[in-house]
């Protein structure tokens, strides 16, 4: 996504009872909003790198280290919940290729 006059056009957000960045709104008009990006979506990685674990500073740090173009994947909550049962990271590898198995009866 090409960055616009000023930003891309999203916010971040967290919470303090859910792991993981959130996209908490999408301007219109935006950058984002023309990339297909939502309000609850989760960031996955930017520019290539797995945000797991990472704090809102690195997200924002990973994202000005792109410039004026950035790559994020981003899942919406319905896939980040099934990607939590398979015990899993979404990575671009997924795109294309077949989805992990949700895990039952306390498999690991």
């Amino acid at each position: 996504m090409k960055k616009g006059a000023n930003s891309y056009g999203f916010h971040l957000h967290s919470e303090k009872s859910k792991p993981g960045q959130f996209i908490g709104a999408v301007d219109p008009g935006s950058p984002a909003e023309v990339s297909g990006l939502r309000a609850q979506d989760c960031i996955v990685e930017v520019n290539r790198i797995c945000m797991e674990g990472k704090q809102c500073g690195d997200m924002v740090s990973a994202i000005k280290a792109g410039g004026d173009e950035g790559k994020l994947l981003v899942v919406d909550r319905e896939t980040d919940e099934f990607f939590k049962k398979c015990k899993v990271i979404p990575s671009q590898e997924h795109l294309g290729g077949p989805l992990p198995e949700p895990l039952t009866n306390g498999e690991m």
